[in-house]
Parts: structure tokens; sequence; C-alpha cells
């Protein structure tokens, strides 16, 4: 039986951790020209990161509407057609969400709630 300070907090050391991991020696040199890379063989090509942020946060804004229940139950619809009926009832859906759907193509996988295909 423990008699005493319990709430005492012991800090727990590991030798095989070490609190700041070691880089990569190795230099790496970024081109800005779509010349291939003598080195490694590999053609240097423009990212379309800004396009695939883009599709991200509009993917996290649909997630979100899909899953504020104020706006009425999601399964069933797709997620245009649920905006259209919660702005029907006065519910005030969100503009940003209507811009982004109407942006879309009509068979788009964005276009149907988080739970299509699974419920």
């Amino acid at each position: 039986m423990m008699t005493g300070n319990s709430k005492i907090n012991y800090r727990q050391s590991k030798a095989y951790l070490d609190p700041q991991p070691q880089r990569s020696k190795l230099k790496t040199t970024r081109s800005s020209s779509s010349q291939p890379d003598v080195s490694t063989g590999v053609e240097a090509r423009s990212s379309t990161s800004g396009e695939h942020a883009d599709l991200t946060a509009a993917s996290e804004a649909l997630k979100g509407f899909d899953l504020a229940m104020k706006y009425g139950p999601c399964t069933g619809l797709t997620r245009l057609a649920r905006w259209h009926r919660a702005e029907n009832l006065g519910l005030q859906p969100p503009l940003d969400i209507k811009r982004i759907l109407e942006g879309l193509p009509e068979n788009h996988a964005l276009q149907n709630n988080i739970w299509h295909g699974r419920v």
C-alpha cells in the first residue's frame, strides 16, 4: 500500500530518444527551370500545390457542411440538393458551400456527401 504524496510525477528518460532529430546531411537543390536533373534523371515540373490546397480546403468545408446537423439530414441527397432544401426552409446555409458546389462538375465525387455509398 502506498503512503504519502501519490501526485509525484517522474520524468521518463529514454536514452534512445533524441530530443532533436538529426537532419540529413545531403544537400538538395531545387531548380526553377524544367531542365532534367542530371544527378537523378528526374525532370523538375511545376507543382499544382495551389490547386490541391484549394481542393483540400473545399473538401474540408464540404465535410463541415455535411456534419452540421442544423441544415437537416444529409443522407440520400447530394450536397447541392441539401443546400437548396436548407435555403427553402430558411436555415441560411453558407453561400461558400453553394459556390464550391456550383463550380464542380455534375458527376464530381465532392457533389456527394460523406456518407454516400456507405449508408
